[in-house]
């Protein structure tokens, strides 16, 4: 029988090499959870950039089309027109409204507005496009530090006129909780203000809330109408809700201009709710 010296060391070398052992496999479960975690953070990077890189390239532009003399201010829309916004699996990408002839949504398609977000959402372009002709306007949500939403809208063919909408969030009544918003829309470059646009929930406290806006000038001259109809309601899931207007005076503000107020209301709505 070996001295118990001997077994003592005997032990001693059994338990370390159980020990390392143990360690060579927490190293191993170690290095397994690093490189599935890198492996999912490339993964998640990879889906992102290449759906911002689909929605980008997917995104007009008014590219080639400056000092094109058919695209002009009422040239390109008329006085009565209806959106729709278009929902979908894309709607996660970008995001389209359909705007028809008309005062009603079962008119003409005369072309759509779409917008992309990149970045998180801190570059968002719109364009207006017709099929088979692209792009004839396009806009952009400003950089900055500012209340409320501001948007600018221009036409492809020239940037001497464009125009700017801007939030008035310090102007709206208080305690209105988001049911009631006034839009100052500006000419550019003059900084000439031609109207505002007063945004109200009608039956706010009904299950068919619809909004409504008004455009004047600041003189008071009525100028435009915009409605959105009430939603269809089908056991408990909401339709999108269609928006009609009619462009009084469009020699003191552009149809386009109008039609881009219903469009990207649509489109915000979306975006935050996709956000």
């Amino acid at each position: 029988m070996p001295p118990a010296y001997e077994l003592a060391e005997l032990d001693d070398s059994e338990s370390g090499s159980e020990s390392s052992s143990q360690v060579d496999v927490d190293c191993m479960a170690d290095l397994f959870q690093v490189c599935c975690g890198v492996f999912c953070c490339l993964w998640i990077l990879f889906i992102t950039v290449g759906s911002e890189v689909v929605a980008w390239n997917r995104q007009a532009s008014c590219s080639g089309k400056e000092g094109d003399g058919r695209i002009q201010w009422n040239a390109v829309l008329p006085p009565e027109t209806a959106t729709a916004m278009r929902l979908g699996i894309p709607s996660l990408l970008w995001h389209q409204v359909d705007v028809f002839n008309g005062s009603t949504a079962d008119g003409q398609k005369l072309g759509y507005w779409s917008n992309v977000d990149l970045f998180l959402g801190n570059v968002q372009k719109y364009a207006y496009v017709v099929d088979g002709e692209g792009a004839l306007l396009e806009g952009w949500r400003p950089w900055g530090v500012y209340l409320g939403s501001r948007y600018h809208l221009w036409l492809c063919s020239s940037l001497v006129r464009e125009y700017a909408i801007e939030e008035d969030w310090w102007g709206r009544p208080w305690w209105s909780f988001g049911t009631d918003k006034i839009f100052n829309i500006i000419e550019r470059p003059s900084g000439k203000l031609v109207a505002k646009s007063q945004h109200k929930v009608q039956d706010m406290w009904s299950l068919k809330a619809y909004w409504t806006a008004s455009l004047e000038s600041p003189a008071g001259t009525a100028i435009a109408t915009l409605r959105q109809e009430t939603p269809v309601i089908n056991w408990f899931f909401y339709g999108t809700q269609k928006w009609l207007m009619a462009n009084q005076r469009p020699d003191l503000l552009p149809n386009e201009v109008v039609s881009f107020l219903a469009a990207v209301y649509d489109i915000d709505k979306v975006r935050d709710t996709n956000d």
